[in-house]
Protein backbone atom coordinates (compact mmCIF):
# COMPACT_ATOMS: atom_id res chain seq x y z
CA UNK A 1 0.00 0.00 0.00
CA UNK A 2 1.41 3.10 -1.03
CA UNK A 3 1.97 6.37 1.65
CA UNK A 4 -0.49 8.39 0.17
CA UNK A 5 -2.74 5.46 0.28
CA UNK A 6 -2.52 5.17 4.01
CA UNK A 7 -2.75 8.75 4.52
CA UNK A 8 -6.21 8.42 3.09
CA UNK A 9 -7.32 5.12 4.68
CA UNK A 10 -6.20 6.94 7.64
CA UNK A 11 -7.93 9.56 7.58
CA UNK A 12 -11.44 7.94 6.41
CA UNK A 13 -11.07 5.81 9.63
CA UNK A 14 -10.96 9.03 11.53
CA UNK A 15 -13.74 10.42 9.89
CA UNK A 16 -16.19 7.18 10.49
CA UNK A 17 -14.82 7.33 13.89
CA UNK A 18 -16.24 11.10 14.81
CA UNK A 19 -19.29 10.44 12.34
CA UNK A 20 -20.55 7.67 14.42
CA UNK A 21 -19.24 8.48 18.03
CA UNK A 22 -22.71 8.76 19.44
CA UNK A 23 -23.72 5.73 17.82
CA UNK A 24 -20.61 3.72 19.23
CA UNK A 25 -21.21 5.07 22.90
CA UNK A 26 -25.38 4.32 22.65
CA UNK A 27 -24.35 0.59 21.64
CA UNK A 28 -21.73 0.58 24.09
CA UNK A 29 -19.71 -1.12 21.01
CA UNK A 30 -17.80 0.49 17.69
CA UNK A 31 -20.75 0.77 14.94
CA UNK A 32 -20.08 -1.07 12.42
CA UNK A 33 -19.62 1.62 9.87
CA UNK A 34 -16.68 2.12 12.15
CA UNK A 35 -15.22 -1.62 12.48
CA UNK A 36 -15.10 -1.40 8.89
CA UNK A 37 -13.28 1.95 7.91
CA UNK A 38 -10.36 0.70 10.92
CA UNK A 39 -10.32 -2.57 9.02
CA UNK A 40 -9.55 -1.15 5.70
CA UNK A 41 -6.86 1.36 7.21
CA UNK A 42 -4.98 -1.48 9.22
CA UNK A 43 -5.57 0.25 12.27
CA UNK A 44 -6.14 -2.71 13.97
CA UNK A 45 -2.98 -4.71 12.60
CA UNK A 46 -0.52 -1.45 13.28
CA UNK A 47 2.01 -3.86 14.51
CA UNK A 48 1.72 -6.75 12.43
CA UNK A 49 4.99 -7.31 10.79
CA UNK A 50 5.58 -6.55 6.29
CA UNK A 51 5.47 -10.34 6.54
CA UNK A 52 2.32 -11.31 7.32
CA UNK A 53 0.83 -8.18 5.50
CA UNK A 54 1.81 -5.28 7.98
CA UNK A 55 1.72 -1.51 6.62
CA UNK A 56 5.37 -1.51 7.56
CA UNK A 57 4.70 2.17 9.44
CA UNK A 58 7.48 3.55 12.34
CA UNK A 59 6.21 3.19 15.93
CA UNK A 60 6.21 7.35 15.86
CA UNK A 61 4.18 7.04 12.80
CA UNK A 62 1.50 4.21 14.70
CA UNK A 63 1.36 6.65 17.70
CA UNK A 64 0.75 9.59 15.62
CA UNK A 65 -2.89 7.59 14.27
CA UNK A 66 -3.57 6.48 17.21
CA UNK A 67 -3.43 9.54 19.06
CA UNK A 68 -5.55 11.19 16.07
CA UNK A 69 -8.06 8.69 16.16
CA UNK A 70 -8.19 9.51 19.72
CA UNK A 71 -9.22 12.79 18.76
CA UNK A 72 -11.60 11.61 16.77
CA UNK A 73 -13.50 9.22 19.09
CA UNK A 74 -11.72 7.84 21.98
CA UNK A 75 -13.47 4.45 22.13
CA UNK A 76 -12.40 3.78 18.40
CA UNK A 77 -8.31 4.48 19.86
CA UNK A 78 -8.70 2.80 22.13
CA UNK A 79 -9.87 -0.75 19.81
CA UNK A 80 -7.42 0.03 17.46
CA UNK A 81 -4.49 0.41 20.45
CA UNK A 82 -5.40 -2.79 22.09
CA UNK A 83 -5.73 -4.79 18.79
CA UNK A 84 -2.62 -3.49 17.25
CA UNK A 85 -1.06 -4.28 20.40
CA UNK A 86 -1.97 -7.75 20.59
CA UNK A 87 -0.99 -8.05 16.87
CA UNK A 88 2.36 -7.27 17.74
CA UNK A 89 2.68 -10.78 19.29
CA UNK A 90 2.61 -11.96 15.51
CA UNK A 91 6.30 -11.48 15.65
CA UNK A 92 7.21 -13.86 18.63
CA UNK A 93 4.33 -16.66 17.91
CA UNK A 94 5.35 -19.84 16.00
CA UNK A 95 5.51 -18.11 12.22
CA UNK A 96 2.51 -21.26 11.19
CA UNK A 97 0.48 -19.92 13.84
CA UNK A 98 1.14 -16.40 13.20
CA UNK A 99 0.23 -16.75 8.72
CA UNK A 100 -2.72 -18.44 10.66
CA UNK A 101 -3.85 -15.87 13.19
CA UNK A 102 -2.44 -12.43 11.17
CA UNK A 103 -2.13 -12.50 7.52
CA UNK A 104 -5.98 -12.08 6.95
CA UNK A 105 -5.39 -8.44 6.45
CA UNK A 106 -9.53 -7.82 7.66
CA UNK A 107 -8.92 -10.34 10.69
CA UNK A 108 -8.96 -8.63 14.08
CA UNK A 109 -7.27 -9.51 17.36
CA UNK A 110 -8.08 -8.26 20.92
CA UNK A 111 -8.21 -9.84 24.41
CA UNK A 112 -6.33 -9.05 27.46
CA UNK A 113 -2.82 -9.91 28.67
CA UNK A 114 -2.87 -10.16 32.01
CA UNK A 115 -2.24 -13.59 33.52
CA UNK A 116 -5.49 -14.53 34.84
CA UNK A 117 -6.36 -17.65 33.37
CA UNK A 118 -4.41 -21.09 34.20
CA UNK A 119 -2.81 -23.42 31.80
CA UNK A 120 -2.00 -27.20 32.29
CA UNK A 121 0.73 -28.57 29.90
CA UNK A 122 -0.92 -32.21 28.07
CA UNK A 123 1.82 -34.88 27.27
CA UNK A 124 1.57 -34.08 23.36
CA UNK A 125 2.57 -30.57 24.74
CA UNK A 126 -0.87 -28.86 24.02
CA UNK A 127 -2.38 -26.47 26.79
CA UNK A 128 -5.79 -27.12 28.89
CA UNK A 129 -7.10 -23.13 29.23
CA UNK A 130 -9.37 -22.08 31.85
CA UNK A 131 -9.60 -18.91 32.41
CA UNK A 132 -11.68 -15.46 32.56
CA UNK A 133 -10.47 -11.96 31.44
CA UNK A 134 -11.92 -8.26 31.84
CA UNK A 135 -11.23 -5.10 29.85
CA UNK A 136 -12.11 -7.31 26.31
CA UNK A 137 -12.02 -4.27 24.86
CA UNK A 138 -13.70 -4.68 21.04
CA UNK A 139 -14.14 -8.67 21.64
CA UNK A 140 -17.73 -8.30 19.68
CA UNK A 141 -15.13 -7.56 16.79
CA UNK A 142 -12.64 -9.48 16.97
CA UNK A 143 -11.96 -12.70 15.04
CA UNK A 144 -9.52 -14.43 17.53
CA UNK A 145 -8.98 -13.43 21.43
CA UNK A 146 -6.07 -13.97 23.08
CA UNK A 147 -5.34 -13.85 27.47
CA UNK A 148 -2.88 -14.09 29.78
CA UNK A 149 -2.28 -17.68 31.77
CA UNK A 150 -0.08 -18.68 33.96
CA UNK A 151 0.95 -23.13 34.56
CA UNK A 152 2.04 -25.04 37.31
CA UNK A 153 5.46 -24.05 37.19
CA UNK A 154 4.48 -20.17 36.86
CA UNK A 155 5.66 -19.82 33.21
CA UNK A 156 3.31 -17.14 31.73
CA UNK A 157 2.02 -17.42 28.31
CA UNK A 158 -0.39 -15.53 26.12
CA UNK A 159 -2.37 -18.00 24.70
CA UNK A 160 -4.68 -17.37 21.05
CA UNK A 161 -7.90 -19.10 20.26
CA UNK A 162 -10.71 -18.42 18.25
CA UNK A 163 -13.33 -15.79 19.79
CA UNK A 164 -16.43 -18.25 18.88
CA UNK A 165 -14.85 -20.74 21.64
CA UNK A 166 -15.23 -17.91 24.12
CA UNK A 167 -18.35 -16.85 26.01
CA UNK A 168 -18.70 -13.03 26.42
CA UNK A 169 -20.07 -11.46 29.45
CA UNK A 170 -22.22 -8.29 29.47
CA UNK A 171 -20.40 -6.38 31.79
CA UNK A 172 -19.03 -2.94 30.53
CA UNK A 173 -21.42 -0.53 31.84
CA UNK A 174 -18.66 1.84 32.31
CA UNK A 175 -18.36 6.09 33.14
CA UNK A 176 -16.17 6.26 30.06
CA UNK A 177 -15.00 4.44 26.90
CA UNK A 178 -18.25 3.16 26.64
CA UNK A 179 -17.89 2.51 23.26
CA UNK A 180 -15.17 -0.32 23.89
CA UNK A 181 -17.67 -3.04 24.19
CA UNK A 182 -14.54 -4.10 26.70
CA UNK A 183 -16.42 -6.98 28.66
CA UNK A 184 -15.32 -10.16 30.20
CA UNK A 185 -14.58 -12.89 28.56
CA UNK A 186 -13.91 -16.76 29.49
CA UNK A 187 -13.01 -20.30 28.38
CA UNK A 188 -13.44 -23.48 30.02
CA UNK A 189 -11.05 -26.70 29.58
CA UNK A 190 -9.67 -24.81 25.99
CA UNK A 191 -7.49 -26.77 24.17
CA UNK A 192 -5.10 -24.79 22.77
CA UNK A 193 -2.72 -26.26 19.75
CA UNK A 194 1.18 -26.44 20.89
CA UNK A 195 2.82 -23.07 19.38
CA UNK A 196 -0.59 -21.17 19.72
CA UNK A 197 1.00 -18.73 22.20
CA UNK A 198 3.83 -16.63 22.76
CA UNK A 199 5.97 -16.07 25.94
CA UNK A 200 6.08 -12.15 27.05
CA UNK A 201 8.82 -12.38 28.80
CA UNK A 202 12.25 -13.14 27.00
CA UNK A 203 9.92 -14.98 23.72
CA UNK A 204 11.95 -15.10 20.47
CA UNK A 205 11.94 -12.97 17.60
CA UNK A 206 10.51 -15.42 15.13
CA UNK A 207 10.78 -12.69 11.84
CA UNK A 208 13.71 -10.11 11.29
CA UNK A 209 10.99 -6.95 11.30
CA UNK A 210 12.04 -3.77 13.46
CA UNK A 211 8.35 -3.98 14.84
CA UNK A 212 8.72 -7.33 16.18
CA UNK A 213 11.56 -6.49 17.78
CA UNK A 214 10.47 -3.57 19.90
CA UNK A 215 9.60 -4.49 23.31
CA UNK A 216 6.28 -5.70 23.55
CA UNK A 217 4.74 -3.63 26.83
CA UNK A 218 7.36 -0.36 25.44
CA UNK A 219 4.47 -0.44 22.75
CA UNK A 220 1.74 -0.93 24.95
CA UNK A 221 2.38 1.68 27.09
CA UNK A 222 3.46 4.57 24.61
CA UNK A 223 -0.34 2.97 22.64
CA UNK A 224 -2.22 4.22 25.69
CA UNK A 225 -0.70 7.10 26.29
CA UNK A 226 -1.03 8.20 22.66
CA UNK A 227 -4.94 7.34 23.21
CA UNK A 228 -5.35 9.72 25.90
CA UNK A 229 -3.30 12.18 24.54
CA UNK A 230 -5.68 12.46 21.20
CA UNK A 231 -8.69 12.56 23.73
CA UNK A 232 -7.35 15.18 25.40
CA UNK A 233 -6.34 17.16 22.20
CA UNK A 234 -10.06 16.93 21.24
CA UNK A 235 -11.44 18.38 24.49
CA UNK A 236 -8.70 21.42 24.61
CA UNK A 237 -9.79 22.10 20.95
CA UNK A 238 -13.56 22.01 21.86
CA UNK A 239 -12.94 24.19 24.41
CA UNK A 240 -11.03 26.49 22.06
CA UNK A 241 -14.23 27.39 19.93
CA UNK A 242 -16.55 26.85 22.23
CA UNK A 243 -15.30 29.72 24.05
CA UNK A 244 -15.50 32.03 21.10
CA UNK A 245 -19.70 31.91 20.79
CA UNK A 246 -19.77 30.81 25.36
CA UNK A 247 -20.94 33.85 27.18
CA UNK A 248 -20.75 32.62 30.59
CA UNK A 249 -24.11 33.96 33.13
CA UNK A 250 -23.76 37.48 34.27
CA UNK A 251 -20.65 38.17 31.96
CA UNK A 252 -20.53 40.69 29.20
CA UNK A 253 -17.70 38.94 28.33
CA UNK A 254 -17.44 35.70 25.81
CA UNK A 255 -15.34 32.93 27.27
CA UNK A 256 -12.46 33.62 24.81
CA UNK A 257 -12.18 37.51 26.54
CA UNK A 258 -11.63 36.37 30.26
CA UNK A 259 -8.27 36.77 31.62
CA UNK A 260 -9.02 33.59 33.53
CA UNK A 261 -9.58 31.89 30.33
CA UNK A 262 -6.04 32.86 28.95
CA UNK A 263 -4.61 31.43 31.82
CA UNK A 264 -6.77 27.99 32.09
CA UNK A 265 -6.05 27.35 28.48
CA UNK A 266 -2.34 28.19 28.38
CA UNK A 267 -2.19 25.39 31.06
CA UNK A 268 -3.53 23.16 29.15
CA UNK A 269 -1.63 23.74 26.08
CA UNK A 270 1.06 23.63 27.96
CA UNK A 271 0.70 20.03 29.34
CA UNK A 272 -0.31 19.16 26.48
CA UNK A 273 2.72 19.69 24.53
CA UNK A 274 5.25 19.11 26.93
CA UNK A 275 3.61 15.83 27.35
CA UNK A 276 3.35 14.54 23.94
CA UNK A 277 6.76 15.77 23.13
CA UNK A 278 8.74 13.75 25.39
CA UNK A 279 6.39 10.61 24.60
CA UNK A 280 7.10 11.24 21.37
CA UNK A 281 11.17 12.33 21.92
CA UNK A 282 11.43 8.60 24.23
CA UNK A 283 9.35 6.63 21.78
CA UNK A 284 11.62 7.61 18.47
CA UNK A 285 14.80 7.07 20.43
CA UNK A 286 13.96 3.51 21.41
CA UNK A 287 12.71 2.99 17.39
CA UNK A 288 16.32 4.68 16.54
CA UNK A 289 17.82 1.89 18.63
CA UNK A 290 15.93 -0.97 17.39
CA UNK A 291 16.42 0.54 13.71
CA UNK A 292 20.48 0.09 14.27
CA UNK A 293 20.16 -3.07 15.56
CA UNK A 294 20.27 -2.60 19.04
CA UNK A 295 18.07 -4.03 21.87
CA UNK A 296 16.12 -1.28 23.21
CA UNK A 297 18.02 -1.12 26.81
CA UNK A 298 16.22 -0.94 30.25
CA UNK A 299 16.78 2.53 30.76
CA UNK A 300 15.50 3.34 27.84
CA UNK A 301 12.28 0.99 28.06
CA UNK A 302 11.73 2.63 32.00
CA UNK A 303 11.91 6.47 30.18
CA UNK A 304 9.36 5.41 27.64
CA UNK A 305 7.08 4.18 30.66
CA UNK A 306 8.15 7.18 32.43
CA UNK A 307 7.00 9.27 29.82
CA UNK A 308 3.26 7.33 29.11
CA UNK A 309 2.51 7.44 32.62
CA UNK A 310 3.44 11.58 32.51
CA UNK A 311 1.53 11.49 29.01
CA UNK A 312 -1.77 10.24 30.89
CA UNK A 313 -1.56 12.49 34.27
CA UNK A 314 -0.75 15.84 32.09
CA UNK A 315 -3.36 14.98 29.52
CA UNK A 316 -6.13 14.16 32.37
CA UNK A 317 -4.97 17.30 34.19
CA UNK A 318 -5.56 19.56 30.47
CA UNK A 319 -8.80 17.65 30.10
CA UNK A 320 -10.02 18.44 33.66
CA UNK A 321 -8.84 22.71 32.10
CA UNK A 322 -10.56 22.29 29.53
CA UNK A 323 -13.70 20.60 31.22
CA UNK A 324 -13.63 23.02 34.23
CA UNK A 325 -14.01 26.09 31.66
CA UNK A 326 -16.54 24.62 29.64
CA UNK A 327 -18.83 25.05 32.29
CA UNK A 328 -22.40 24.00 32.25
CA UNK A 329 -22.02 23.27 28.61
CA UNK A 330 -19.87 20.74 29.80
CA UNK A 331 -22.00 18.68 31.77
CA UNK A 332 -24.77 17.83 28.63
CA UNK A 333 -24.40 14.64 26.99
CA UNK A 334 -24.57 16.41 23.95
CA UNK A 335 -21.12 17.92 24.76
CA UNK A 336 -18.18 16.38 23.39
CA UNK A 337 -16.17 17.70 26.49
CA UNK A 338 -18.03 14.95 28.47
CA UNK A 339 -17.12 11.94 26.93
CA UNK A 340 -13.41 13.66 26.82
CA UNK A 341 -13.70 14.40 30.56
CA UNK A 342 -15.09 10.83 30.85
CA UNK A 343 -13.23 8.59 28.42
CA UNK A 344 -9.20 10.30 29.78
CA UNK A 345 -10.66 8.93 33.21
CA UNK A 346 -11.41 5.76 32.25
CA UNK A 347 -8.01 5.18 30.04
CA UNK A 348 -5.68 6.34 32.92
CA UNK A 349 -6.92 3.21 35.29
CA UNK A 350 -4.66 1.15 32.46
CA UNK A 351 -1.94 -0.21 34.42
CA UNK A 352 0.41 0.42 31.65
CA UNK A 353 -0.29 4.41 32.83
CA UNK A 354 -0.71 3.76 35.72
CA UNK A 355 0.75 6.68 38.61
CA UNK A 356 2.47 3.88 40.39
CA UNK A 357 5.15 3.67 37.26
CA UNK A 358 7.07 6.67 38.09
CA UNK A 359 8.13 4.67 41.43
CA UNK A 360 10.26 2.30 38.98
CA UNK A 361 11.11 5.04 37.14
CA UNK A 362 12.32 6.95 39.95
CA UNK A 363 14.43 3.90 41.29
CA UNK A 364 16.01 3.40 38.09
CA UNK A 365 17.22 7.40 38.53
CA UNK A 366 18.38 6.48 41.62
CA UNK A 367 20.46 3.15 40.48
CA UNK A 368 18.28 1.22 42.65
CA UNK A 369 16.93 -2.39 41.77
CA UNK A 370 13.86 -2.46 39.70
CA UNK A 371 10.80 -5.19 38.27
CA UNK A 372 11.68 -5.10 34.23
CA UNK A 373 9.13 -7.55 33.92
CA UNK A 374 6.85 -5.49 32.47
CA UNK A 375 8.85 -2.62 31.13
Amino acid sequence: MTTSAVVANFAAASLAAQTNAEATEAARRLDANVVEALKAAGSFRLFVPKVYGGLGLSVPDIIAHLSELSRADGAAGWCAAIASTTSHVAGSIDPAWAREIFSNHNGVTGGAFAPTGKATVTPDGHLLVDGKWAWGSGSQHCDWLCGGTKDADGTFRIVFFPAQQATIFDTWYSSGLRGTGSHDFEVSGLRVPDGCWSLPVGSKVQVDDPLARMPMYTLFAASIASVMLGISRRAIDELSELATTKRPTGSSKSLSESSSTHVDLGRAEGLWRSASAWLNDEVGLAWESVLAGNRVTTARRASVRAAATHASSSARQATDLAYDLGGGTSVYASSPLQRCFRDVHTASAHIMVHSRNTETFGRHLLGLPIDTAML
